[in-house]
Formats: structure tokens, sequence, C-alpha cells
């Protein structure tokens, strides 16, 4: 409620003065004093004069260079609230007019930043299970935008950062690097790109041992080199989709190779 607020407001910014300043303030409010502490005419007022105090106490705390955040009443499913009190007192017509109230008493204005609950909730109110609550990956959206203004928003530390202080003595740029190991890299690296093998030329001398079986010819056998793995992988997927064959030329050609018999001198 509005005067709990104002009272809770109070409280931290007279325990400021002796524990410290707070470095955040996070304040949100109006669903419950729509259903609670709005029926009658008396109630209104009072509630009124309650949400001028809160006003007062955040100007208060900003004037005291503590940063402070106004979060507005999410929308209401009205449908989905579970009595009939509630859907009368609670329903999004009657936030949308609590939530103008609290703007046209000083509440938005005195805050160092507000977070419009409908912003990240209009477009999702079909999944707020009791009418006014929403599941965690909506309130996600909200802390998102919360945290894309805390570095404005919070107090900058008076402390010297580590490059002022005389004792920080930076290393000089490239003493730390190594020519020999820089080189070494850029091989692997040269090795990778143009052969195709990820394993510094390890798999190049494995294909000296490893004998596939020629599709074509069962009596014979060849070697798979790594730059041909992606002609041998996909060979079968182009043949069962009749796409130009990639195996055939390379395998005949081996075979023709491994078929001819030297001329003789």
């Amino acid at each position: 409620l509005a005067v709990d607020e104002g009272k809770k407001v109070k409280e931290y910014r007279t325990d400021s003065e002796v524990k410290g300043k707070p470095d955040l303030i996070v304040v949100g409010g109006g669903a419950w004093d729509r259903l609670h502490v709005y029926a009658t005419d008396e109630d209104q007022e009072s509630h009124k004069q309650a949400v001028k105090k809160l006003a007062n106490e955040l100007h208060e705390m900003r004037t005291e260079s503590i940063p402070t955040i106004w979060m507005t009443p999410t929308t209401v499913n009205t449908q989905a609230l579970n009595n009939e009190e509630k859907r009368i007192q609670m329903s999004e017509e009657g936030m949308q007019e609590m939530r103008k109230i609290y703007a046209d008493l000083g509440v938005e204005a005195a805050s160092s930043f507000v977070l419009d609950g409908p912003s990240f909730t209009y477009g999702r109110v079909g999944e707020s299970y009791d009418g006014i609550h929403y599941p965690h990956e909506v309130y996600d959206a909200g802390t998102q935008i919360l945290a894309n203004v805390l570095d404005w928003l919070l107090p900058i530390d008076d402390r010297p950062i580590m490059n002022d202080s005389p004792e920080y003595d930076p290393l000089p740029l490239g003493s730390m690097s190594n020519p020999f190991l820089g080189m070494m890299i850029l091989c692997f690296i040269g090795i990778g790109l143009f052969f195709f093998d990820g394993y510094v030329g390890f798999s190049y001398l494995s294909s000296a041992f490893v004998r596939v079986d020629s599709t074509y010819d069962s009596n014979s056998a060849y070697s798979l080199l790594p730059n041909e793995l992606y002609e041998d992988s996909f060979a079968a997927l182009h043949q069962r989709f009749r796409l130009p064959d990639l195996a055939r030329p390379k395998e005949a050609r081996r075979l023709r190779h491994a078929h001819e018999e030297p001329t003789g001198g």
C-alpha cells in the first residue's frame, strides 16, 4: 500500500544517515491500493494523501543522490481474477486510473527512473494465470530493462581506479609475446586451412594405413585423404537423390591408375 511504502522509504532515508546510503531503491504499487483502500470517497482521499507523502519521500531521496526506481502495475488480466470483488476493483480499467493517479501526484516525476509495467506485459496478458502475476520469463524482460539503466543510474564510485594508482606499473606492449610460438600457431592454422586437417597432419598419416573398399570394384581398395572426406561422405546422398555423382570421377580415376600396366622399356 502507498502508506506503507511512504513509511518504508522514509525509514531507508533516515537510516542512511547512520548506516550509509543504499545503492538503489525499487518501489512499486497500486494494485492492492485499488483493492483495499479505494472503495469509498474517504478511502480515495486518504489514498491520495498517502501517495503525495510517498512522492515527497521519493523527492527527498533524489535530492540526497539516492537513486530510486518506480515500477507501475503490470497489465491486469481481468477475466483471470479469481473472484468478483477483484474483477470489479482491480480490473485493467481501474489499474489505468491508478497509474494516472500516481503519475499526476508526482510519484513518477520524483523517481530517478520509471519501469513501465504494461510495456513488457501488455502483449502477454493472456499468460497471467491469476490476473496479476506472470511467468518468470515475462518478468525477465522487465529485469533486462532495469539492468540496461543501471550503468547511469547507480552512483559513481569515487575511489581511484587501478590505473591512477602510483603503485601500478603496467608491462610494456609486447613484453609477454613470443615470436616462435606465434609462428607455430600460424603454421597450425595454415595446415588446417589449406589441407582441411584439424589434426596437424596426423589425418594424412593415418590415410596411409587405412584402406577404404571401392564401391565399383569389390577387389580393390584405396586410401581416403582428409580433403576427400566431403565427397566420400555425401556420395551416397547424391546417388539417392540423383544428384551429380561425387564419388565416381575420383574413384574411377583411382581404378584407372591402379589397373594401368607400366609400359616396358
